[in-house]
């Protein structure tokens, strides 16, 4: 249970990041926390995306292996 607790936030953050490289938008949409929701609609983030995709490119390889929240409410993410 330890592990899973711990390795809960990366897991969520890849397949965060799955669904965006896959260009399936409302569900990565759904991976989003509840505050994120709030402030920003599916069509802005869809748009959103979109957007960085042409401008940036695509996401093509990613392993987020740490994620941290702190007590104030900020988090941290180890990646490559």
């Amino acid at each position: 249970m330890m592990v899973t607790t711990l390795t809960r936030l990366a897991g969520e953050t890849n397949a965060y990041l799955r669904e965006l490289r896959e260009g399936r938008y409302t569900a990565a949409y759904a991976h989003l926390c509840a505050a994120r929701r709030n402030e920003t609609s599916l069509a802005a983030f869809e748009a959103e995306q979109r957007r960085r995709l042409a401008t940036e490119g695509a996401i093509v390889k990613f392993d987020v292996y740490d994620s941290n929240v702190h007590g104030n409410g900020r988090a941290t993410t180890e990646y490559t």
